[in-house]
């Protein structure tokens, strides 16, 4: 939090400076000048502040990591970075500094198998850059967000001025404004962001599952994951909408134990992405 606290005041001043340079197209400008400000975040706090309060380490185990090479050399990738550290698996970084990122007590959680899939679903981010499409979202995002900001600050300072205690929009105490527009447009685009986002990690797990055909395996990790009479394997549409940036539980049960296209011959949705597994059956 502190990190993240000390970036905002680093930045914050973008949009105001650009509101004192350009009043009638701030917006514009300022959401072109925090992009690159995005980019350095996606990139320098996973890859460089993370491992600040995290220990991190190469892959030691070689027959994991040689599985790891196999499964990557079926996409065309070559040397793919692996580190293991942290809470989560998952793809960190942009461009040269793209790696997946091995939770670190992963081999006792899962089976070989599990693994397998769980490698297979992060290539997809790796292999199909998934990263820079969140680049892309944020950054729209940002373009809306600092429109909304300038639409409805300028008819709320023009109508509760006095109120307000200040008459533009570049007066630093206009920011619980600026935030609250931010947060309401926020609010707005959940739903879509989270059903963008459920879309991401059900084709990834179409392409692990194309790649590795561990299927058994997978539906087993996923039912694991919900603790008896606590989770709930599908949540309400709510919860799907506001709060969950991954399918349900339930839903990726499902997929793991019917999606087998192989069986009859049916054509792979990621055939032209990687070479999938010489293994017919379903595992």
């Amino acid at each position: 939090m502190a990190v993240e606290v000390a970036a905002a005041v680093l930045f914050i001043w973008i949009p105001y400076w650009m509101l004192a340079k350009s009043p009638r197209r701030w917006w514009l400008w300022g959401a072109a000048a925090m992009v690159p400000v995005v980019l350095f975040v996606l990139v320098i706090i996973p890859v460089w502040v993370n491992p600040l309060t995290n220990s991190y380490k190469p892959l030691e185990n070689q027959q994991l990591a040689a599985e790891i090479r196999s499964l990557a050399a079926r996409c065309g990738v070559r040397d793919v970075p692996i580190i293991v550290g942290g809470e989560d698996t998952t793809v960190v970084g942009l461009g040269p500094t793209n790696r997946i990122v091995l939770q670190e007590d992963l081999a006792k959680i899962e089976t070989s198998a599990q693994i397998r899939f769980t490698i297979g679903h992060e290539l997809k981010h790796y292999v199909m850059g998934d990263n820079w499409k969140a680049l892309l979202i944020i950054s729209l995002l940002l373009l809306a967000g600092f429109w909304l900001t300038d639409r409805v600050g300028r008819f709320a300072v023009a109508r509760w001025h006095a109120r307000l205690g200040f008459t533009e929009l570049k007066d630093p105490a206009s920011l619980p404004l600026g935030v609250l527009c931010l947060t309401l447009l926020w609010l707005a685009v959940t739903p879509v962001f989270n059903a963008f986002s459920q879309h991401i990690e059900r084709e990834a797990d179409r392409f692990g599952l194309e790649l590795t055909r561990e299927n058994k395996a997978a539906a087993t990790m996923f039912a694991n994951w919900l603790t008896p009479g606590y989770d709930i394997a599908d949540e309400g549409w709510f919860e799907q909408a506001f709060r969950s940036n991954h399918p349900s539980i339930g839903e990726r049960i499902r997929l793991a134990n019917d999606y087998h296209p192989w069986i009859n011959g049916a054509p792979l949705v990621y055939s032209e992405e990687c070479k999938a597994s010489d293994d017919k059956h379903t595992q």
